[in-house]
């Protein structure tokens, strides 16, 4: 992540109104992001949560939650991305103030807000305002750039005062399906998994659980459920350095240390100990 916004290198990188191609890949990655959504037809998907984007929503993102857009390649797809890491602005609120404009992450963790019509047209405001400061270039516009998006910040904390106080609302539709096939995934990762216990605890058929969920999700069920072990190796042997890669892999549900290893490179474009030494060099 390059630097910019007079942030230090690789603390702030910000692109406005992208409309090149997308990542549809599942990813994660150790900074926050602020996802806003310009045009398009797209669904998010982010851990557990399934959002249907309308123009104007805007996503808080935890960014070690794997997450995904799921894209209708027959429309135009224009969003704006911020990534930052929270720790300079937590040992720092914005320009002095006491305000905790970490808060909406980390305690919704990853989100959506839905803006009515003046808060999306002030919010693009800012953005193109980060935007044009962050073209200008020099020092002047670099820092100005920096005020904007503790601007941004700011806003996302108003917009977010009421849903901090409020349960989530449940859809019954297949989105809601999906999501709970997600729950219920996340909440078993180590254990078994089988159609026929998914089956079983959900209460769905295994062709329409498997239909539904790629119909939603864009991906094959027990791919999602391979992707989500590997992702929590990944964190096993940041937290864990002395872990074994066999150890790693029979933690996160593999029973067959040469499937782990196999799936690991296939998905992370290196081996399960190759990866782990690198962290060691971190």
């Amino acid at each position: 992540m390059s630097g910019s916004g007079g942030y230090p290198a690789g603390l702030l990188d910000y692109t406005f109104r992208d409309d090149g191609q997308v990542m549809q890949d599942f990813h994660s990655h150790p900074y926050y992001e602020i996802y806003f959504f310009h045009e398009g037809a797209c669904t998010y998907l982010i851990g557990s949560r399934i959002y249907r984007l309308e123009p104007g929503d805007m996503l808080l993102m935890y960014g070690m939650t794997l997450h995904r857009p799921k894209v209708d390649p027959s429309h135009p797809y224009v969003r704006s991305i911020i990534h930052f890491y929270p720790d300079p602005l937590r040992a720092a609120s914005p320009s002095g103030a006491q305000l905790p404009v970490m808060r909406p992450f980390e305690e919704l963790r990853n989100y959506r807000l839905s803006l009515r019509e003046e808060h999306r047209e002030e919010a693009e405001l800012i953005l193109a305002r980060m935007d044009r400061f962050k073209k200008q270039g020099d020092a002047a516009g670099l820092y100005r750039m920096k005020l904007a998006f503790e601007d941004l910040l700011g806003f996302i904390y108003e917009r977010c005062q009421e849903p901090m106080n409020l349960a989530p609302e449940r859809s019954r539709d297949k989105e809601q399906i999906a999501q709970d096939i997600m729950d219920y995934i996340g909440g078993h990762l180590s254990e078994e998994l089988t159609l026929e216990r998914l089956q079983s605890e959900l209460h769905l058929s295994r062709s329409y659980l498997s239909r539904t969920f790629k119909e939603v999700t864009g991906v094959q069920l027990f791919e999602y459920i391979y992707k989500q072990r590997i992702n929590q190796a990944r964190v096993l042997f940041l937290l864990e350095p002395d872990i074994s890669v066999t150890e790693a892999g029979f933690r996160v549900g593999f029973k067959h240390p040469a499937h782990f290893s196999r799936l690991f490179k296939q998905t992370v474009g290196m081996s399960a100990d190759k990866y782990r030494r690198s962290l060691a060099g971190m």
